[in-house]
């Protein structure tokens, strides 16, 4: 079971987050990590809004997938967690933004 949408923005209002840990569909042609949807991606960026630290967690094949809606910019992500992907050199692109832990 899941809220989105008004009702789960309005319950977002009210809480204060920590440390949110956010998943991703991919990140391929984008700067930043993103959704499948744009009502997930609406809800992650105010989890990212109320958080004071953000986490993406991603396993390597989200370097080669895109999906439909950017939710953040890498800057805006405090730490990308992700085991070793074969593209390097898109991991250093994204380290310019946020710290990468490689695992």
């Amino acid at each position: 079971m899941s809220l989105i949408g008004l009702w789960a923005n309005t319950c977002l209002d009210s809480i204060s987050i920590d440390t949110a840990f956010l998943g991703t569909n991919g990140f391929q042609n984008f700067s930043g990590p993103c959704s499948d949807s744009f009502q997930d991606a609406e809800i992650k960026k105010k989890i990212l809004e109320r958080s004071k630290k953000s986490i993406t967690l991603a396993d390597s094949s989200k370097c080669k997938s895109n999906a439909l809606a950017q939710f953040a910019m890498w800057k805006e992500i405090d730490y990308l967690i992700m085991d070793t992907p074969a593209e390097m050199d898109r991991i250093k692109q994204i380290e310019e933004s946020t710290n990468v832990v490689l695992v």
